[in-house]
């Protein structure tokens, strides 16, 4: 299957991500599609000798998640390809120019919903596989750890399989992350790293009363305000070399009360912390309940977080390089290494591998209504790709 049929299929296939509030058909079709990207992908690295596992894992009050795991070869060095067959749901479907599912090409774009994160990525280093294996082999062992659940909770796919992978003493010399990169253009970027990511439940207390007698109520949205004022938005060190400043931002804010006399007991703000190097879980976990006892008060909180993964860097290295070199060999552009943006399953990969580099298409329409791909841009990342195997493996 060549590189533009292969993207098209897999786009056709409706993968997005099973949802917590699924009902059972839904369910059920969103893994059918999960299946059928998996059948796809695993139909083309069959015919190149990787050995395919399908792996399934469960999680009490998540949906059931099939994965994938191909590998060729053995032995060091181990170069491993990491993407995910899931996407965002498409919105507003009327919205879109051409069907999110179809994979149309108008004007030298591909269009549909995952053309660029990441089904195209994945789909480019399919074929660059081919194209390389067809002239020479790998020393050492190549693989692919395709996921199912990377666009949500991330529960299912990433941090279960490398536990998987873990369990059969399976680590990677180097991870080549298919996530869409760059801006704009292709060449622009990689991403040698990335921040952290937490998210919190912050319940904040108070004492429920009339409204018209505030010396018998304590108004826990007003302390509430004060946090927020002085908290989000706000950046919680000034970044390094390698990483933008850590930052706090409320983005939920839960007050079922609705009576216009009754001032209530409590309140439940939600909030995100991106945070980098000059952290760890235990040292930010700190920090934070340091703030609430500031601005709210001992004892006036609970605060519960949720740490998904952590931060990840790759230095300058002989891989970092390799990369970069390979890019400019093809595009004529030598990417910067930056570490800016969100994150990836990176940062689970990370316990078993310690050189993480993401580098893919663009990422300007992703999650977008009319996401699409340059036709050439992948033709592009296809070379790249090839040119990444063929410096390793030299």
């Amino acid at each position: 299957m060549d590189l533009i049929t292969l993207t098209q299929k897999l786009i056709q296939q409706p993968s997005i991500t099973p949802a917590k509030d699924d009902d059972a058909g839904r369910i059920a079709g969103k893994t059918s599609a999960l299946n059928g990207c998996f059948d796809l992908l695993e139909g083309e690295l069959t015919k190149l000798g990787f050995t395919c596992q399908r792996v399934v894992f469960d999680e009490p009050g998540f949906p059931s998640i099939p994965n994938l795991y191909a590998s060729l070869g053995s032995g060091p060095p181990h170069l491993n390809f990491l993407g995910h067959v899931d996407v965002v749901p498409p919105g507003d479907v009327a919205a879109w120019t051409q069907p999110p599912f179809g994979g149309m090409i108008e004007n030298g774009k591909i269009y549909g919903r995952g053309t660029s994160d990441m089904k195209g990525n994945i789909a480019a280093y399919v074929v660059a596989l081919r194209d390389f294996l067809s002239a020479k082999k790998f020393p050492g062992t190549l693989s692919l750890l395709i996921v199912g659940d990377e666009e949500s909770y991330a529960v299912n796919g990433a941090p279960k399989m490398v536990q998987w992978l873990k369990a059969q003493n399976i680590g990677f010399d180097y991870c080549l992350v298919g996530e869409p990169s760059n801006p704009t253009a292709l060449g622009q970027e990689i991403k040698n790293g990335r921040r952290g990511t937490m998210n919190a439940k912050l319940t904040v207390l108070g004492t429920q009363g009339h409204i018209a007698y505030p010396e018998r109520f304590d108004n826990p949205v007003t302390r509430l305000g004060k946090f927020i004022a002085a908290c989000s938005g706000v950046d919680l060190d000034a970044g390094n070399e390698y990483f933008a400043p850590s930052r706090l931002e409320v983005n939920i804010i839960d007050l079922p009360n609705r009576v216009t006399n009754v001032v209530p007991n409590k309140v439940v703000a939600g909030f995100n912390v991106r945070w980098n190097s000059e952290w760890t879980r235990e040292t930010l976990s700190a920090r934070l309940n340091a703030l609430c006892d500031q601005h709210l008060g001992q004892g006036n909180y609970t605060l519960e977080m949720d740490f998904s993964g952590g931060v990840f860097l790759t230095p300058a290295s002989h891989f970092l390089s390799t990369i970069q070199d390979s890019v400019a060999a093809v595009v004529g552009r030598r990417p910067a290494a930056t570490t800016h943006g969100g994150t990836s399953d990176g940062r689970f990969v990370a316990a078993i591998c310690p050189q993480i580099v993401e580098c893919g298409v663009t990422s300007e329409t992703i999650h977008q209504v009319d996401e699409c791909v340059a036709v050439a841009d992948l033709e592009n990342l296809q070379k790249i790709y090839v040119e990444i195997l063929r410096r390793l493996a030299a």
